[in-house]
């Protein structure tokens, strides 16, 4: 075969790279159809077969993510290969530089165009929850603290009549700026949904990150619009400002293998990376200065749920009450799937107590939001299989 035939069975390049010469330099191997092939393929490895599909549109905001990472001297020679063969002690793909680099086209395209990128709400981001006892009630007000605004948790694994084993916790919004502002002086539901995200974002190996990865990363799809902005970074701000304090000690005392845990700090630890928009300095991206601190509580205790994101991604408005709902019923439905021994009833008495549902209105509605999200919950890959209803709650099928 002539070399003249052989060019004309060649697939086009993707991009325009005159001078893609060297085949070891990650600057030229973004170009190759063969590249492409193999992001297609680690996407799909992923789980990711839909945005493998929709990448092509990314092709142009990847491509800049890529020449700025080539200016840095030690990604300069580093080979795709090199890149994708990122592998777990089990040989499963996890996150990698090249799925940074995608989580930061992702954003550049959210912002830069009017056409939604499917791949920003699919879930290169999965969502890790703490499912701890601590995790699953500070976001609610501040019910049962004591006069300096302190709450106790009972974390005894012995049961009934054994020695409390407490973890102390308290926190204090006297330092949250309110220049810009004007913040409740208290954590919600939404703010919850806010720092799940922005941990969730941090342990895919993230710790600089946009208000339109932060969105996605809540369950909503589309662009976010002014408000959206504001009310995340509303949340930001608060919980930038809010400081917390942790202490297990008195649980160590009662669980001797317990590892201590003492935190004294912000509940969020960032910065603003502002950006100057017609000579005004304006909120732009986000840089955690460390792990989040509840995140890392329950990490640490291994009482954490990874799902993708896909299972926030209902048709639900995410109002206060509906997302204390969400969040309670993947905790439980977590809870089902770790303990073989649980039972897969949900009783409506119990949702409402826990979902903080008082009046008669809100009861009567309820139970069709209950069924809205686990109808959603079975169309998705880390959710259920079914359920049924009964006359006081719905059995869930696993």
């Amino acid at each position: 075969m002539t070399d003249d035939k052989q060019k004309e069975k060649q697939p086009p390049a993707i991009l325009e790279c005159p001078e893609a010469q060297d085949r070891d330099n990650l600057e030229a191997l973004v170009f190759l159809p063969s590249c492409f092939e193999d992001l297609k393929r680690n996407l799909e490895e992923n789980m990711l077969s839909e945005s493998a599909k929709e990448l092509a549109k990314l092709i142009p905001f990847i491509n800049k993510e890529i020449k700025e990472l080539s200016k840095n001297p030690k990604y300069s020679m580093i080979t795709f290969s090199e890149l994708l063969d990122d592998r777990d002690e089990n040989g499963q793909p996890k996150q990698s530089i090249l799925m940074d680099m995608l989580e930061r086209a992702v954003a550049r395209a959210s912002e830069q165009t009017n056409e939604p990128v499917k791949l920003s709400n699919t879930g290169i981001v999965n969502i890790f929850q703490g499912t701890d006892n601590l995790n699953s009630q500070v976001w609610n007000l501040m019910e049962g603290a004591d006069k300096n605004g302190q709450l106790k948790f009972d974390f005894n694994m012995a049961g009934k009549g054994k020695p409390e084993a407490l973890v102390q916790y308290a926190i204090n919004f006297d330092n949250v700026d309110e220049s810009e502002y004007r913040i409740t002086k208290q954590l919600t539901p939404f703010d919850r949904r806010v720092y799940t995200a922005v941990a969730s974002i941090y342990y895919s190996g993230l710790d600089v990150m946009s208000i339109s990865q932060i969105y996605h990363s809540m369950g909503y799809t589309g662009r976010p619009g002014k408000r959206d902005g504001k009310n995340i970074n509303m949340s930001l701000t608060k919980m930038s400002g809010a400081r917390i304090y942790i202490n297990n000690k008195p649980e160590c005392s009662v669980h001797e293998k317990r590892e201590l845990f003492v935190y004294d700090s912000s509940l969020l630890p960032m910065e603003r990376i502002r950006k100057i928009v017609d000579g005004d300095f304006v909120n732009g991206k986000i840089k955690l200065l460390s792990e989040p601190p509840l995140a890392k509580f329950a990490m640490k205790r291994k009482q954490v749920t990874k799902f993708n994101v896909e299972l926030l991604q209902s048709s639900l408005s995410k109002t206060y009450s509906n997302l204390m709902i969400d969040d309670y019923l993947i905790k439980t439905i977590t809870y089902m799937k770790h303990d073989s021994t649980a039972s897969h009833k949900l009783l409506y008495k119990t949702i409402f107590e826990r979902c903080k549902v008082k009046t008669a209105k809100q009861k009567l509605r309820t139970p069709e939001k209950v069924w809205g999200y686990l109808e959603h919950y079975s169309k998705c890959r880390d959710g259920i299989k079914g359920f049924k209803k009964t006359d006081d709650g719905v059995e869930i099928i696993l």
